[in-house]
């Protein structure tokens, strides 16, 4: 289900978005790239040298991202548009998963604006905590999608049912790949858009809750779990193109409480 999307301030860009499946539209005007599924990145992928003199990803850019460098104290290197070109700008000291309006809004250092939550720049799944992966940012312009050039960030590994242990208020926690099955899995934080009971996504869930199949928004749940959900309702995988599953945390599976 589509949704509007807003004026890009400088009419460049049409839409934005990390993308490997489709799922729906995302929109991009400078308030952070918006996701919609997520292409890995390899993970052998190479680590700059921390020791090697400072190269911006792509020609043209004032600083690195990954490892940071170039920019004055109290400044942090970001990316500026879809060129993949970077520049310096003020560290505000937001931290991971703390929500973000704007492509330069204040993310900490080695941090960026990503669906509107704060997430780390990697190069490598090597660069990633609690088992998250490396992801290919993307952008979408008309139907087709493209890289933006050497952008690359975290899976933040957040809890589908725990989403505030990670994710700011105000932000869930949702798969990063639309792919039921998928192990090890990986999992993102996201604006929250509440539209509840009806919902097309879960991100138009309220924290904890995930969109089912009857497009109802129902509580998270851990499939290996034997008293997963409330009495007469059970741990159900979701359906997507006539396929069961369920979506996983790392090893872990997760489900929905439905009767």
């Amino acid at each position: 289900m589509s949704r509007p999307c807003r004026r890009v301030p400088t009419g460049a860009f049409a839409t934005v978005a990390i993308a490997a499946v489709s799922l729906g539209i995302a929109c991009f005007d400078f308030s952070g790239y918006s996701l919609q599924g997520y292409g890995a990145a390899g993970p052998d992928a190479d680590v700059p040298d921390s020791d090697q003199p400072c190269t911006p990803p792509v020609e043209g850019g004032e600083c690195g991202t990954f490892p940071q460098c170039g920019c004055l104290p109290l400044l942090a290197c970001d990316v500026s548009d879809t060129s993949g070109r970077t520049k310096c700008v003020v560290d505000q000291g937001r931290k991971l998963g703390a929500l973000c309006d704007d492509l330069f809004s204040g993310c900490s250092l080695g941090l960026t604006c990503v669906d509107q939550t704060c997430k780390k720049f990697c190069v490598s799944t090597r660069n990633c905590e609690n088992g998250g992966g490396c992801i290919q940012v993307r952008f979408k312009s008309g139907s087709a999608y493209h890289d933006i050039p050497n952008m690359k960030v975290c899976t933040d590994q957040c809890d589908f049912m725990r989403p505030d242990q990670i994710c700011d208020v105000g932000a869930t926690c949702v798969p990063a790949l639309p792919v039921l099955g998928v192990q090890p899995g990986y999992s993102v934080c996201k604006l929250s858009k509440v539209t509840e009971p009806n919902c097309e996504q879960s991100e138009d869930c309220s924290p904890g809750k995930g969109c089912g199949e009857d497009h109802q928004c129902h509580s998270w749940c851990k499939a290996n779990l034997p008293l997963a959900c409330p009495p007469l309702q059970k741990c159900k995988p979701f359906k997507v193109n006539d396929v069961y599953g369920y979506y996983y945390v790392g090893e872990e599976p997760f489900g929905l409480c439905m009767q």
